[in-house]
């Protein structure tokens, strides 16, 4: 809803947090922006990492999903209910190998 509005919640809290790293740390908080990418990566290896090929189409459904929200919500609940159900499909004993 923040980015609807205008706002970027990932943008505002890297600065703020980056500020806060630079007033203890300087030279520190210019790591900070490459943080949420990093989370992202994680959690795609680890989507990919649990349910394979299925955990990585219910992460991408979810994703469609959070993108279209505030333009078409009614396919973006439709989106989010498939990705569920696909999440849901992933076998529930994989190996991390």
């Amino acid at each position: 809803m923040l980015t609807a509005a205008g706002i970027d919640p990932q943008g505002v809290i890297a600065r703020a947090v980056a500020g806060a790293v630079n007033s203890i740390h300087s030279g520190a908080g210019d790591w900070i922006r490459y943080v949420p990418t990093l989370l992202t990566v994680s959690s795609i290896i680890g989507a990919y990492a649990i349910g394979r090929w299925m955990g990585l189409l219910s992460v991408a459904l979810a994703f469609i999903a959070g993108l279209i929200i505030t333009r078409w919500p009614v396919p973006s609940l439709m989106f989010l209910v498939a990705a569920v159900g696909v999440g849901f499909m992933v076998p529930r004993r994989r190996r991390w190998v």
